[in-house]
Order: structure tokens, then sequence, then C-alpha cells
């Protein structure tokens, strides 16, 4: 199925082109014929090109826009005129339709508010927790990523944010440069992380889709190369090896004065405790028996 004919067939409830108008559009299609076609092609080929070099602009602006809320919330928290926020959530509610009638495409548009949104919050945790470098770490790394990725990574959760930092650190030795080189993480990567440790678990978007199989990458193995998926449920070695690593990656140098690390952590205080006791008690050694 063709672009077009993705773009002009009515759908079902669940998204998806309803089959039963194929021979209509098929008709409409062979009725205005190919130059039609090629040049309705072409423009959506060049809004396309054009969305795509323009949307930098677009995420400075939605971010200002973001910062100014951070700033109308905390100065007006406090005024009986702005103690539901409606200030700032009005100023949210129309960054879409302002920009879209700049001509940017809906999905470009949730990309750049997605993006603008990971790199703000994370900006203002930092301002609140200046000495946390574990933030540091993260605004340092997810910057660096273009902003369709960056849109991914908003959708993740905080083990997501740690698997992501902790596959950034791989690298490898590159002939002819001489150098360790890091492995760049792609966007399929990040969302394939993304669908493991989404932002919103309950989120019920995409519900009558069939289930992604799951994917196993140990992180010192290129993702490019190795990458193999499985459809059986990973085993009790294999989770506990993905977590040795991750929590090899966080630094805790400052997380005792960190509340938000203590907040996440208390999410899974009798998990995390089970398997402190398992690793200070040494396996019992079989005593033998006396006839």
């Amino acid at each position: 199925m063709s672009d077009l004919t993705r773009i002009f067939t009515p759908t079902n409830d669940d998204g998806k082109p309803d089959q039963r108008f194929r021979e209509d559009v098929e008709w409409v299609f062979n009725r205005v014929g190919s130059e039609v076609l090629e040049g309705l092609k072409k423009f959506e080929q060049q809004t396309d090109s054009v969305n795509t070099n323009y949307a930098k602009y677009a995420y400075s602006l939605v971010k200002a826009f973001l910062e100014r809320n951070t700033e109308i919330d905390h100065w007006e928290s406090s005024t009986p005129s702005n103690q539901y926020k409606w200030r700032s959530k009005k100023i949210s509610k129309s960054l879409q339709p302002s920009l879209q009638k700049l001509g940017f495409k809906k999905v470009f548009i949730s990309k750049i508010i997605g993006a603008a949104e990971l790199i703000h919050n994370l900006e203002k945790l930092i301002k609140e927790q200046p000495k946390n470098k574990r933030l540091k770490k993260q605004l340092e790394c997810f910057q660096s990523f273009p902003l369709s990725s960056q849109y991914v990574l908003n959708n993740m959760s905080s083990m997501g944010f740690s698997e992501v930092i902790a596959l950034s650190a791989r690298k490898q030795w590159n002939r002819e440069t001489d150098t360790y080189d890091p492995i760049p993480l792609t966007k399929k990567d990040l969302e394939e992380i993304q669908r493991e440790y989404p932002k919103n678990p309950n989120e019920t978007r995409g519900k009558n889709k069939a289930k992604s199989p799951t994917t196993l990458r140990l992180l010192d193995e290129p993702s490019k190369t190795t990458t193999e998926a499985i459809t059986e449920p990973k085993t009790n070695y294999e989770r506990l090896h993905e977590w040795v690593l991750l929590a090899k990656a966080i630094d805790t140098e400052d997380a005792y004065q960190d509340e938000l690390f203590h907040e996440i952590l208390q999410e899974s205080k009798e998990e995390i405790t089970r398997l402190y006791h398992l690793a200070i008690t040494p396996i019992p050694t079989p005593q033998s028996s006396t006839v």
C-alpha cells in the first residue's frame, strides 16, 4: 500500500486502513491520473523536509514557553487567580494548534514538544538539585540525541533512563583513528528500551496491537550486530545480569541527599532488600550425613 493510499483510505477504530474502501480509493487515483499523484507525493516530501529543517526553531520556542510556565507557576502558585495553574495549562494547550497554524504537522509537533519537555524537566531538576551528578549526566547524554530520539526518551521511566546511560557508555575500537569510540544508540534502540520501560506502564494506547517480542541486549554488545529478538520470557539469570549491569552504572555519590533517588528506590524496597540479603549471605554447604 502506497503512502497516498494509506493516507486517503478511511480507518477502523484501531487506526488501521479499512480495506473495504480500497477499491474506491483506487478508482479515484485512476481517475485523477499519475500527474496529480506525483504532484501530491512531491508536496508531501517537501513538507516533511521543511518540517525537519525548521523543527529546531520550534523546539527553542516551545522550550521557552515551558520555562515561562515554570516561572508563572512558581510566582503565582499562591494567588487565588492561578491556584489551579490555569495560565500555564492554557499556554501549554495552545502550543500544538499554534504550531499547526505555522504549517507544522501533528507528528512533528508531538516530537518537538516531547523533546522540549524532556530537556526542560531535566534542567529544572538540576536547578533544584545542583549537586546531582546523575541528573547532569542524563542531561549531557540526552542533549546529544536528535529531537525524534528525545521524544522517545521523554516517554521512558527512570529505569529506562538508567539503561540508556549504561548503553551509551559502551565503546569499540576504531582502527582508523586508533581510539575507542562510543557505540551510538539508534532511535530503534531507544524505542526497544522505551517499550520495556515505559513512563506510563498502564497506558492503554495501542491496546489492540500485538505485543512486540522483547529484546535481550547485553550492555557489552554492539546493538547493530548482536541484537537478538526472543519470544520466550527472560530467565531470572538474564534479568539479574541486566540488573547488575544497571546497578554498576548508577552514580550513588550524592544519592544520600537526593530525595528523588530515595523516592524511586522506595518503589521496590522489598525486592532490593531481598537481593541485598542474597548477595551478602553465603551459599550453605551441604553437610555429609553419618550413618
